[in-house]
């Protein structure tokens, strides 16, 4: 951070009143470092490098503890997208996703009966300029497809040729 570290950031939040979870991700890994993390009001401090899935349980851990979380859950079809977890789920059901199964999923279910085109959801998750080639989506909706399935959704994505895929009821 070029004007202030977090630490300082954190410290103003805090006299602020502001009481938002907090989470030190950082390569300062020494033991007073995290201990200064700490004591300026973080919940947990996890040094670099960390593995997604402990990073996300801790996110969790930490969200269970605060007394007014509720999950930022996306609902269609009966299925839910967990933004906290990316998590995918119908029922007891449930499927991790990776970023870009996540990235995809949510643009389908904030628009479901609409055809998204391929050249959209290229531009959009992985940026105008970027050298992937359309069959990086098709592999990333065959993997949803088959989450889907897992979590016995009563919806799925089909492809609208010429056009795009749609995230609609199943028939």
């Amino acid at each position: 951070m070029p004007e202030m570290n977090g630490v300082d950031v954190l410290r103003q939040l805090r006299s602020a009143g502001i009481n938002t979870p907090a989470m030190f991700l950082s390569a300062r890994t020494e033991v007073y470092q995290r201990v200064e993390g700490l004591d300026a009001g973080a919940d947990d401090y996890l040094p670099k490098p960390f593995s997604t899935q402990e990073l996300l349980a801790r996110v969790r851990a930490m969200l269970r503890r605060k007394e007014t979380y509720t999950p930022d859950l996306l609902e269609c079809f009966g299925i839910q997208l967990n933004r906290s977890t990316f998590e995918l789920s119908c029922g007891e059901a449930v499927q991790p996703l990776s970023a870009k199964e996540f990235q995809i999923e949510q643009m389908l279910m904030e628009r479901p009966g609409t055809i998204i085109t391929t050249d959209r959801l290229m531009s959009q998750i992985w940026g105008w300029d970027a050298d992937v080639d359309t069959s990086v989506v098709w592999v990333h909706i065959s993997n949803l497809r088959k989450k889907l399935h897992a979590v016995g959704a009563k919806a799925e994505i089909r492809f609208v040729r010429s056009a795009g895929y749609i995230l609609e009821a199943q028939t």
